[in-house]
C-alpha cells in the first residue's frame, strides 16, 4: 500500500506539502496541487487508511457521492438519504462527481481519509471494479451502491427493477396497437440502463416480434445529449411511442419536439421512468411516468448501511430491486 512518502516522491514535493494539500491546512499552489492529486491517483493512495483501522469510535458520518443534482430522480433519492440519516443521528458529507471518474475516485479517497462510517454512491465508473476492490473492499468501508453496480464487488446494491418495468411498458404499448416504439436510454455499461435494454428486447422476443434495427438508442444520460440526438435522428421521423430510462432524457426529447412542433402524445407517446412531480407538470405536460418511489430508495439505503455497520462480519450484503407501480398497475396509455 502506498504511503504519504511515496506520494511526495512521485509528485516531487515534500511530505509536509502533501499533508497541507490533503488537509487544507496551508495554501498550496494550483500546479503543485495538481501534481499531488495526479500522484495520488497513480499510486491509489488512501489517506489515513491505517488510522481508520486503529480508530474504534464512530465518526457518525456518511459520505454521499452522486453524479449530479440536476436529475429530479437523484434529488428525490438524496432527500430520502438526508431525512433518514438525520433521524438516525448521522451527519452527511455530500459531494458530486459530475460524471467524472477521476473526480469520483478523488472524493472516495478523501472520504476514507476522513474516517467516514460508510459510503452511499451512484457511481459513474461501474466498470472500474479493480479500484473499488482496492479502495473500498480492502479498507472495509461499508458501502451502498445505488442504480449502478460494479461487477464482482462484495457490496450492497439498491436500485429499481428496470427490466420488468421496460418489459411491462413495451407489452402495454404493443397491446394498445403501437408498432413503432423506441427505447432511449443511457449506456448499457450501467446496470440500470442495461436492464432497460434487456427488458425492452425480451418483450419483443417473447411476443415473437422482430425488433427492427435502430429502435434502441444509447446516449449520455443528460438533457443536452437527448436534445442533440433527437434533433439529429428522431424529429424527422418521430416514432409512435418512446420509452426513456430517465427524466433528464425525457426533458431533452420534449425540448426538441416542442421546437419542431411535434405534439405529445397525439403524434408521439412518451413514457419516462421516474416520478411525476407537481413542479414539473407544466414543464413536462402529457408525459407518462412510472411512479417510482426514489425517496424510499434513498431512505432504505441508510437502513442498509446502518445494519452493515452493526454487523460488519456476518452481515449478508443486500441486493434489492424496488418495483415501479406500473408493473402491477398498467398506465392509461392513449
Amino acid at each position: 500500500m502506498s504511503t504519504l512518502k511515496d506520494v511526495a516522491k512521485r509528485a516531487g514535493v515534500s511530505i509536509a506539502t502533501v499533508s497541507y494539500c490533503l488537509n487544507n491546512t496551508k495554501t498550496v499552489k494550483a500546479a503543485t496541487r495538481d501534481k499531488i492529486m495526479q500522484a495520488i491517483e497513480e499510486l491509489n493512495y488512501i489517506p489515513n487508511a491505517s488510522a481508520k483501522s486503529l480508530k474504534s469510535e464512530s465518526s457518525k458520518m456518511f459520505g454521499v457521492i452522486f453524479p449530479d443534482i440536476d436529475d429530479l430522480f437523484y434529488s428525490e433519492i438524496l432527500e430520502g438519504i438526508v431525512a433518514n440519516a438525520e433521524n438516525k443521528g448521522y451527519s452527511l458529507n455530500i459531494s458530486f462527481s459530475y460524471n467524472s471518474p477521476k473526480q469520483e475516485r478523488k472524493l472516495i479517497n478523501q472520504f476514507i481519509g476522513k474516517n467516514i462510517d460508510g459510503l452511499i454512491l451512484i457511481t459513474c465508473q461501474p466498470g472500474n471494479s479493480e479500484y473499488f476492490e482496492k479502495s473500498i473492499v480492502r479498507n472495509n468501508i461499508p458501502t451502498v451502491f445505488l442504480e449502478h453496480f460494479p461487477n464482482n464487488i462484495d457490496a450492497n446494491f439498491l436500485g429499481f427493477d428496470n427490466y420488468n418495468t421496460c418489459y411491462s411498458l413495451t407489452n402495454q404499448l404493443i397491446e394498445k396497437g403501437y408498432s413503432n416504439i423506441m427505447l432511449i436510454s443511457g449506456y448499457k455499461e450501467f446496470f440500470s440502463e442495461r436492464e432497460c435494454i434487456r427488458g425492452f428486447s425480451d418483450a419483443y422476443e417473447d411476443l415473437d416480434l422482430a425488433l427492427p434495427s435502430g429502435r434502441i438508442v444509447e446516449l449520455q444520460r443528460t438533457k443536452e445529449a437527448a436534445f442533440r440526438k433527437s434533433m439529429l435522428r428522431i424529429v424527422n421521423a418521430p416514432p409512435e411511442a418512446i420509452i426513456t430510462s430517465s427524466q433528464q432524457i425525457a426533458k431533452g426529447i420534449v425540448e426538441a419536439f416542442n421546437l419542431c412542433n411535434i405534439r405529445i402524445p397525439q403524434e408521439t407517446c412518451i413514457i419516462t421512468l421516474g416520478e411525476e412531480c407537481w413542479n414539473e407538470s407544466n414543464y413536462l405536460p402529457n408525459l407518462l411516468h412510472t411512479s417510482r418511489t426514489a425517496y424510499t430508495l434513498g431512505k432504505y439505503s441508510v437502513e442498509v448501511l446502518i445494519k452493515n455497520l452493526a454487523h460488519p462480519t456476518f452481515f449478508e450484503k443486500a441486493f434489492m430491486l424496488f418495483k415501479d407501480n406500473v408493473i402491477d398497475n398498467p398506465l392509461q396509455i392513449p
